[in-house]
């Protein structure tokens, strides 16, 4: 039986608590939503695929996919990414259980390409993307920096749009694989609360979730909505114990983890989403706003370091354990320990243990150690603008909006070997972030050509400012200690530090 953190728990209390509270009458019907709206194709407004104030999805030269509130609602998972890869078939999202920083924000594949080709809109306006770069990501992911699309809480959507042919010919390069667009619910009266929890077979991996979204009617026709999910995700664990690890095991050693690699979904904690939605009439305008706020705390694993046979940290690359004498003349007089078959004499470790002289490595991890991996992910938007048809029929949408995702790695379990016993355990590696800031100026107007319906005429401007910025945190993360004279954890100028 999983027990859940108390803050965890406190959120949903006092959600729950508030939703009680609130007046029956601003409750929504359960009818309107399924029977009152059994609306077919023809009646399906979209923003992609077309320029056209007319944007039923039945009269768009292309096919565009409409998948609705209650599609999404149907997979049964709150996770965005995962729902509609059960949705979409040329939709691809791996597990990434371990791939360096593609495991806090997990990179997407459409149509068999890299995730930068997609371009991502939400409520029809670009997406900013996230700020990791795939580096130790597997398959066409390298390189590619992907749109975090995490924070957006499922049931906030009021439906997602997918456009596949002729995406780059009206979008540009940034859409060769196609348009995602996810429009964000603006259904005035609608009330919405889910709980969900889900756990596996193997009787890890819990997962509980609150969500919600709630909306009311601004003036005569204007609306706002809001959407939240608090969520808890913990790890599971599939992998089987590695073959030198468990010779260790057979050997008498006791310090070593079963399994000693964690490979499995990684624990996803403090994890809070909200976006909003707002539109209001202003005059012959109308004004309108939305935009996202998320955290969430991630932790998944590195591989194994064996205790015997690591490199430039338990051993000296000649078969043998590597010691460091700690005598400021080097008179320590240190013994060597052969490595025999992967297995270190434990007697001579444990008499290297008590030599103050002397140190190895195999005193703080005496079973080796795997290195847990993660950080905190930030995530912010927001865009504001108006809308509306000039008497010359020309129709103006002005828009400004800013986006910003940012990581702070953090790594625990682990050393930088430089420092010998005096490294620290745990790392704040550093920082990366995103930012974009854009505003859009578009027009289209109908033109009578005399053919069977006007031509339509776009036009517009956009000014697109993106930076990206790496910060250093922790020195002791990668500052060259004096135990590198030693030969400990400096092998050349492309290995790390950090082990």
């Amino acid at each position: 039986m999983k027990i859940y953190k108390p803050d965890l728990i406190l959120s949903i209390g006092i959600t729950l608590f508030l939703c009680l509270a609130c007046p029956v009458g601003s409750v929504a019907q359960p009818k309107v939503e399924q029977k009152d709206k059994p609306t077919t194709a023809l009646e399906e407004v979209v923003v992609v695929g077309t320029r056209r104030k007319e944007r039923l999805a039945a009269d768009l030269a292309v096919p565009v996919d409409v998948i609705s509130r209650l599609e999404l609602g149907a997979q049964g998972n709150s996770n965005i990414l995962d729902t509609l890869t059960s949705i979409l078939p040329s939709y691809n999202v791996n597990p990434e259980a371990i791939s360096d920083a593609a495991t806090l924000i997990r990179p997407v594949s459409f149509r068999g390409l890299p995730a930068d080709s997609t371009l991502v809109l939400l409520n029809g306006k670009r997406r900013h993307k996230g700020a990791v770069i795939g580096e130790l990501v597997n398959g066409i992911n390298k390189g590619a920096q992907s749109v975090d699309l995490y924070p957006l809480p499922g049931i906030g959507l009021k439906q997602v749009e997918v456009l596949r042919d002729g995406a780059a010919a009206q979008y540009g390069s940034d859409a060769i694989a196609g348009v995602i667009n996810f429009v964000l619910e603006d259904d005035p009266d609608i009330a919405r609360l889910n709980i969900q929890y889900g756990a596996s077979y193997a009787g890890d991996g819990d997962n509980l979730a609150l969500s919600g979204v709630f909306g009311t009617h601004l003036g005569q026709t204007g609306f706002a909505t809001v959407a939240f999910e608090i969520k808890d995700a913990e790890p599971n664990s599939r992998g089987s114990q590695d073959p030198a690890a468990q010779t260790l095991v057979d050997a008498g050693n006791t310090a070593v983890a079963d399994p000693v690699v964690i490979w499995g979904s990684p624990e996803v904690k403090n994890d809070y989403k909200f976006v909003f939605n707002a539109a209001v009439e202003a005059g012959d305008s109308e004004l309108y706003g939305f935009g996202n706020w998320s955290t969430r705390e991630v932790e998944g694993s590195f591989f194994w370091r064996n205790p015997n046979t690591r490199g430039a940290v338990f051993s000296d690359g000649a078969g043998n354990i590597l010691v460091a004498d700690l005598t400021a003349n080097g008179t320590g007089n240190c013994p060597v320990i052969p490595v025999v078959n992967g297995i270190a004499d434990p007697t001579a470790l444990t008499a290297l243990a008590a030599d103050p002289d002397c140190f190895s490595f195999n005193e703080i991890f005496p079973g080796g150690f795997t290195p847990r991996f993660g950080g905190v992910v930030n995530d912010s938007s927001i865009v504001g603008g108006f809308r509306g048809e000039w008497n010359n029929r020309i129709s103006y949408d002005i828009s400004v909006s800013a986006g910003r995702n940012k990581i702070d790695y953090r790594i625990t379990n682990t050393i930088n070997a430089s420092l010998g016993p005096d490294t620290p355990l745990e790392f704040d590696l550093g920082t990366q972030i995103q930012f974009e800031n854009i505003f859009n100026a578009d027009f289209s107007t109908p033109v009578d050509v005399g053919a069977a319906s006007d031509l339509n005429v776009a036009f517009g401007m956009q000014y697109f400012e993106e930076t990206f910025q790496m910060i250093a945190r922790d020195p002791q993360s990668y500052v060259v200690g004096a135990f590198t004279a030693q030969g400990f954890g400096w092998k050349g100028d492309t290995d790390k530090l950090i082990s």
